[in-house]
Parts: structure tokens; C-alpha cells; sequence
């Protein structure tokens, strides 16, 4: 009976370690390519589908071989009412970078490039709406999106024009960017609880074991 207890422990912690580590998944993914535009600053906004860490956005960008030096700015913001939000404390990552970092490629299928922000912890909850901004210091970089028929419905795109974030119409359409959001899960409650059982039930007919050879 001992015995069959103690495997029973074991397959519960080993079943229940497999779902303590945090995983990294795809959660939003848009990559219709219909287009882009060399409008700097812009944006796009998302709804998060999963409960984690965000680790990185991957964002359809082209840059011209005529112009690598053009320099970029990438931020992770919140928003307000849907809107991208740059004031103080809404701003949760910043890179920055050239534009010899993109391929100049103009093939139809582009090359994504991807923003690492795990360094800045930014921890998103299942339904929040964020946004990342892309703009430029020296000259414009072309980001690639939906231009026609956005089908994307976790968020928009935006320009910024005249000190107001206005939703990027083509049209009277209204457009994405192609985008893929990168986040590394929270591990289940559960899983742990099931975890530290699995070790204390082990623990207990050890200990049982001890005090009966005593």
C-alpha cells in the first residue's frame, strides 16, 4: 500500500511540474499584409488574450537601403477608452534604435522584427487593452499593415496628428498593422497547490517510514 502511495505521489508532482513553468505563446497575431504606410507616429492597439508577462512584439516594418540611419522609437503604452496613452507613468517600454535593423526587402511576403521588452517586466491581464507606438527622429520608416479591409478586432491603428492619437482610416476603412504579440503565461494556481501536495504527501510516508524502523 506504501508503495502504491508513493507512486501516486510522484505522478502527482510530475504531472503538476509540467504546468508550473511559464510558457511562451503567441497570444495576438494579425498578419494581413494589404499595404503601409511612412505616416510617423503610429500606432496600434490590442486586447490581450492571455494572463502573463509580455515578452516581445513582433511589428511588419520595411526600411529603405538609402536610409540607414534613420533613427526609431518603439513604446508599449496603456491606453485610455481605447486610445494610446503617452503621459507620465503610461508608458511602459521604450527602444530605440536605426532603421538599418529592418530589412529593406520589398518582397510580398515581409520579414516581422521583433521588439524584445522582457527586460521591463510589463505584466498584462487577460482583456487589457495596450498599445505600441512606432515613430521616427530623422525620417520616415515604412511599417506594413491591412490598408483595406481590417478584420482585426482586438484594436486599431492610429496616426498622431495635431497633438491628438486619430484612428488611421484609408478610405473610409479602417486599418491594422501586422503585428504578432509575444507573452510568457502565469503557471496555474492549481498546478502548484497539486505540486507542493505531491511533495508533502512524499515527505509524510518518508517521515511514517522513519518512525516505524525507529
Amino acid at each position: 500500500m506504501r508503495k502504491i502511495k508513493i507512486i501516486m505521489y510522484i505522478l502527482l508532482c510530475i504531472n503538476s511540474a509540467s504546468h508550473l513553468h511559464a510558457a511562451i505563446v503567441i497570444d495576438q497575431s494579425y498578419t494581413v499584409y494589404g499595404g503601409g504606410t511612412t505616416m510617423n507616429p503610429v500606432a496600434q492597439t490590442f486586447t490581450s488574450g492571455v494572463s502573463g508577462i509580455l515578452q516581445g512584439i513582433e511589428v511588419n516594418l520595411t526600411s529603405s537601403i538609402f536610409y540607414p540611419d534613420r533613427e526609431y522609437i518603439f513604446q508599449v503604452t496603456t491606453t485610455v477608452n481605447g486610445i494610446p496613452d503617452t503621459s507620465s507613468g503610461a508608458v511602459l517600454a521604450t527602444l530605440n534604435g536605426v532603421a538599418s535593423d529592418f530589412s529593406s526587402s520589398l518582397a510580398t511576403t515581409l520579414p516581422y522584427h521583433y521588439f524584445d521588452v522582457a527586460d521591463f517586466n510589463i505584466q498584462i491581464i487577460e482583456n487589457d487593452v495596450l498599445a505600441f507606438i512606432f515613430d521616427t527622429t530623422n525620417g520616415p520608416i515604412q511599417i506594413n499593415g491591412d490598408m483595406s479591409n481590417s478584420t482585426y478586432e482586438g484594436g486599431s491603428a492610429f496616426i498622431y496628428s495635431n497633438g491628438n492619437w486619430i484612428e488611421n482610416y484609408v478610405f473610409d476603412t479602417p486599418t491594422d498593422y501586422s503585428f504578432q504579440t509575444y507573452v510568457s503565461t502565469v503557471p496555474l494556481p492549481g498546478a502548484a497547490i497539486f505540486f507542493f501536495s505531491g511533495l508533502i504527501g512524499l515527505f509524510l510516508v518518508a517521515k511514517k517510514k522513519k518512525n516505524i524502523n525507529i
